[in-house]
């Protein structure tokens, strides 16, 4: 079963490292959402499977949008003024069609080399680095991201196998 958020603002909320919503092995889903100037993260997954969608994430202290150890998606979203936009720990997670912008390090962060689909779609500018990512999500210039200008205009990644042609356009 899946609890479903629809329409929600969420201000002011969390504490620690709990996150403005915490969500421990369970099926969550955000559509509409506002979640806003937390004090930790303002979406938190842990072993969960979470979709975002459509969602307006921005001003909380640690990262917009953290995923460790489930299978996620984030679609649609705006994702600023974060610590980090996307965070990734542990977990596959899609990544398609979101404004990232703002954050204090990165637009989409990866601590490992997870396997995961490439990034599709997403404008990551205005941060101070774009990503650090697994092989497996780079993104091809036809997967239509627009990675630049951010600060430091490079992208870090983490070694894994690469079962697909990636095309470099220099910049």
């Amino acid at each position: 079963a899946e609890t479903r958020f629809e329409h929600v603002l969420v201000r002011y909320a969390g504490s620690g490292d709990a996150g403005s919503v915490y969500s421990y092995s369970a099926n969550l889903s955000f559509h509409d959402c506002e979640i806003e100037q937390g004090s930790s993260h303002g979406v938190y997954g842990y072993y969960s499977s979470i979709l975002v969608e459509r969602c307006h994430i921005h001003d909380n202290a640690a990262q917009g949008v953290y995923i460790r150890y489930g299978n996620s998606e984030v679609r649609d979203c705006e994702i600023s003024a974060n610590q980090n936009g996307i965070y990734v720990q542990g977990s596959a997670v899609t990544i398609e069609d979101n404004e990232i912008t703002g954050n204090a390090n990165y637009g989409v962060y990866y601590t490992a080399a997870d396997v995961t689909p490439p990034l599709f779609g997403n404008t990551i500018t205005g941060n101070a680095q774009a990503l650090c990512v697994p092989f497996s999500a780079l993104p091809d210039p036809a997967d239509g991201n627009t990675l630049a200008p951010n600060t430091h205009d490079i992208i870090r990644l983490r070694g894994n196998s690469l079962t697909r042609s990636v095309v470099t356009v220099p910049g």
